[in-house]
Formats: C-alpha cells, sequence, structure tokens
C-alpha cells in the first residue's frame, strides 16, 4: 500500500489521517472480502 504525504499539512494530522485509513482499509477491506466468501462461496 503506498501512502502519499502532504508535506503540507502537520505531521501529526497526516498519522492521524494515516491511522484512520489503516484501520478502516483493514477492518472494512477484511468485512467485505469475508462477505464476498460468504455470498461465492456457494457457486
Amino acid at each position: 500500500m503506498r501512502f502519499i504525504i502532504n508535506q503540507k499539512k502537520p505531521f501529526a494530522e497526516q498519522m492521524a489521517f494515516f491511522c484512520l485509513f489503516f484501520i478502516e482499509k483493514l477492518v472494512f477491506g477484511n468485512l467485505n472480502y469475508y462477505y464476498y466468501n460468504l455470498d461465492f462461496s456457494h457457486i
């Protein structure tokens, strides 16, 4: 996963945004993957 850092923003704000982005991708990505496996497991 590639993350582009915006030099205009403060470092703490960047890290907070990155943490939220990472948690969202981790949680919802895994949920979507799990539901897709449920949807297509019977095919």
